[in-house]
């Protein structure tokens, strides 16, 4: 199959730090490349995939980029002939092949945003737009709306070593985006209720400063520590 897979435009696939989703791209794409798939991905320039990338142009999810990007995706999109596109960035860069006989799946990582999802499904093709949730919370939420079908995330194998005696004194890991939806200030209490060392490293979203203040940096200090991502 000729498939094409779309990311967010603002970090690259595989990522180089924080990056779970673009994490989930370069497996599912290697995975479909090893089975003999010829896959086109759109993401950061940046990208170092084993598969025909076409940069973006825009790096962000500001309007005038979603419109550069989603030019970017459709003039390929609408000048070769791929059996399938599997959306992972903004459903908005679909907009254009939706009335379009081609197949389009949308993955969902996150808490899906409905509205664009009723949207799109009004203007699709019947039967040629589907979805998929990373978890059952994700797909409950699109199903009332649309085929929404639960993928739960794997993971490369070959990179973990499996270890069935944890050392007493091991801190506990908290690896994630700082923000509410991701649950820091809970391992934090997890941590102070057991006693145990917590390592938390990740990213603090522009709009999440204020949450990382309040609710985990009063908590910091030598057995509760933070590395940024």
């Amino acid at each position: 199959m000729k498939i094409a897979i779309t990311a967010d435009p603002a970090i690259p696939v595989p990522p180089l730090l924080y990056g779970g989703i673009e994490r989930i791209i370069d497996m599912v794409i290697n995975g479909l490349v090893k089975q003999g798939h010829e896959v086109t991905l759109f993401a950061h320039k940046d990208s170092k995939v084993n598969c025909t990338l076409i940069p973006y142009k825009a790096s962000s999810n500001s309007i005038n980029d979603t419109i550069i990007n989603t030019y970017t995706i459709n003039k390929t999109l609408l000048t070769q002939k791929f059996d399938i596109v599997h959306s992972f960035g903004r459903l908005a860069y679909l907009l254009p092949q939706m009335p379009l006989s081609i197949p389009k799946l949308m993955s969902y990582q996150r808490e899906p945003t409905l509205s664009p999802i009723t949207k799109a499904v009004k203007l699709s093709a019947r039967e040629t737009l589907m979805f998929t949730g990373c978890s059952n919370y994700i797909t409950n939420k699109i199903k009332p709306y649309a085929d929404a079908y639960t993928v739960y995330n794997g993971i490369d194998i070959s990179k973990y070593i499996p270890k069935t005696v944890v050392d007493a004194d091991a801190p506990l890991i908290f690896l994630g985006r700082i923000e509410t939806i991701k649950g820091t200030h809970t391992a934090i209490e997890i941590a102070r209720r057991t006693n145990k060392k917590l390592i938390i490293a990740g990213n603090i979203p522009a709009n999440d400063h204020g949450y990382f203040n309040e609710q985990i940096k009063p908590f910091l200090n030598e057995r509760i520590t933070y590395r940024p991502g």
